[in-house]
């Protein structure tokens, strides 16, 4: 058993052995006695306007055996024997807290970068265009994988400064690309539609890039760029086209047919893969030589390795194609293999100046998209080498990231910060990941429509983004991983986390785990909670479900409900 570091705080958790709770509600079941209450919904930290009222849910209540005790209240612990600080059951050592080695890396190097962002123009750097775009990305990325919001502010700002004319400033349709992939990232993260609808403006606008000449594809520029406009064709604009529009398809109910997303992204795959950029070692060149002759050339980038493999994953979940998570993987072991020093970090192919210090952060957080679906021992470890080397060798004393991250530190910039950020944060998805983000969800009868089970699994604690569900007990919150995997522990932000009452933290609760979701082994029992964000080391455990019951949703005796940020289930990789 092991008490947690809040046991001075008068919160008593209990990580317990393997006793099993056999024939209790099933991965997606209701709670027993969740009742109806209304509770108000309007008001953050205080008295509340509106009403939530939650529906009656009904399933098998969590069994409890066996006895123990511990500060801050009683406690039941499941067939694993008596409490005894110091072994777990059976006498296994204490589960050690949470390795954060990779969480802090990026959380370091996001402290620097906030250094280079202009909150007047909401942009970084010297108010770079298509990098501020890149930049906004590892924002949201980063708030996304680590649950923090301490940045969250940026999107907005961002979005507010900069929407004048659609973001389209200079007319670079790889521009709009890079703005309509952040504004879809900022829909996921805040599930509010201006994101998503600015997105789709930003799509027709690119769609309007596309001719047939060379057979089609859009445009490395429009008329708006000047000289630069409508002379080149190039990977970069394209592969950023189709995957912009298979992950709009992704999110529209309803896109089928002739001119829809899903249509525009098989085109354009058609097209991208019938005009030899992607030479038969697997490496993508920068783009076809001219509009007559239609041949491909150019240099290999690793930013056009790593988008065409997003785009790739994106369409193969939009298409349900297998065979595109397959090509997508043979580019990334392309580049691995080939972009890399001797020691395999990866390097960037050299073309002056800074141009391309934001390009191998491309390829690493769409590295760290294909991983989520196609998991492999190999792309974690590569993922842990490039944070490992970063932060060994590349970074000055600001905790800022140089330009070759196979050699020393040379200058700071937001492009520089934000690569090598890219590569921290996959690392932290890949190695020290949550395994329930984005996974599928549900739970006891919803507050209201707002407070699906979903959002506690969108990895945001902001914009009121929360599984509410309520009453004074008998809640059930549950999560299907997609597969077996090895869970370390849980995170649990509460009603605090959200900026709401302190007293609507949930108070007694417990998480099972189950392979099956039929038999199901007690991992942590908490009472007596008084936290905003409560962590739960347990000893490995493989499961594939996990749910929490509440015992007791809060202090407060008004406004009863169970209120869940984020359930983040922990893991050391898939």
């Amino acid at each position: 058993m092991k008490l947690n570091r809040l046991w001075a705080l008068g919160v008593t958790f209990v990580i317990l052995g393997c006793g099993t709770d056999r024939g209790a509600a099933g991965p997606g079941a209701g709670a027993a006695g969740g009742g109806a209450a209304n509770a108000g919904e309007g008001g953050k930290g205080g008295a509340l306007g509106g009403s939530e009222t939650g529906g009656s849910a009904t399933g098998g209540s969590v069994a409890q055996a066996g006895g123990g005790s511990g500060a801050g209240g009683s406690v039941s612990q499941g067939g694993g024997g008596a409490a005894a600080a110091g072994t777990g059951a059976g006498g296994e050592p204490e589960p050690a807290m949470f390795d954060t080695t990779l969480r802090s890396r990026a959380a370091a190097g996001m402290v620097a970068l906030e250094g280079f962002y202009n909150p007047s123009s909401g942009l970084w750097d010297q108010d770079d265009w298509w990098t501020s775009a890149n930049q906004l990305e590892t924002v949201i990325d980063y708030s996304r994988e680590t649950g923090a919001s301490d940045y969250i502010a940026e999107i907005d700002n961002t979005f507010t400064k900069n929407q004048a004319g659609d973001f389209d400033r200079f007319g670079y349709y790889d521009d709009d690309g890079w703005w309509a992939m952040a504004w879809l990232k900022a829909y996921d993260l805040s599930h509010q539609d201006k994101y998503l609808d600015m997105a789709k403006k930003i799509f027709a606008r690119m769609a309007g890039g596309w001719d047939d000449k060379c057979g089609g594809g859009i445009y490395w520029a429009s008329a708006k760029a000047g000289a630069a406009g409508l002379k080149n064709k190039n990977a970069i604009p394209n592969s950023l086209f189709l995957q912009v529009a298979a992950k709009l398809h992704q999110r529209t109910v309803g896109d089928t047919g002739a001119g829809s997303y899903l249509d525009w992204a098989q085109r354009e795959w058609s097209w991208f893969k019938s005009t030899g950029m992607i030479g038969a070692d697997q490496r993508v060149v920068d783009g076809l030589s001219d509009l007559s002759a239609c041949k491909p050339g150019g240099p290999v980038f690793t930013y056009n390795q790593g988008v065409l493999v997003g785009a790739l994953v994106d369409l193969a979940d939009a298409a349900g194609d297998a065979a595109l998570v397959d090509q997508a993987s043979a580019i990334a072991d392309a580049t691995m293999k080939t972009m890399a020093d001797a020691n395999g970090t990866l390097k960037e192919t050299p073309c002056g100046g800074d141009i391309c210090t934001q390009f191998k952060g491309v390829f690493m957080r769409n590295l760290a998209h294909l991983y989520r679906v196609r998991p492999s021992a190999a792309l974690a470890q590569y993922m842990r080498h490039q944070s490992d080397v970063l932060w060994e060798q590349n970074k000055n004393d600001q905790d800022q990231f140089g330009y070759e991250w196979h050699l020393p530190f040379d200058k700071a910039t937001a492009s520089r910060q934000s690569s090598a950020l890219d590569a921290l944060v996959a690392a932290v998805a890949s190695n020290s990941p949550n395994l329930a983000l984005g996974a599928k969800a549900s739970g006891s009868t919803s507050c209201n429509a707002a407070g699906d089970a979903r959002n506690a699994f969108d990895g945001s604690s902001a914009w009121d983004s929360k599984w509410c569900s309520g009453g004074a007990s008998g809640q059930v919150l549950s999560v299907d991983l997609g597969a077996v995997l090895d869970v370390l522990g849980f995170r649990v932000r509460h009603a605090g986390a959200g900026g709401e009452n302190a007293a609507w933290n949930t108070r007694d609760f417990e998480i099972d785990t189950s392979v099956d979701g039929a038999s199901w082994k007690r991992a942590v029992q908490v009472t007596g909670n008084t936290q905003d964000v409560t962590e739960h080391p347990i000893q490995v455990v493989s499961a594939r479900y996990v749910r929490l019951h509440v015992s007791q949703a809060q202090t407060d005796t008004q406004f009863l409900a169970a209120r869940i940020y984020e359930l983040e289930v922990l893991g050391s990789g898939r």
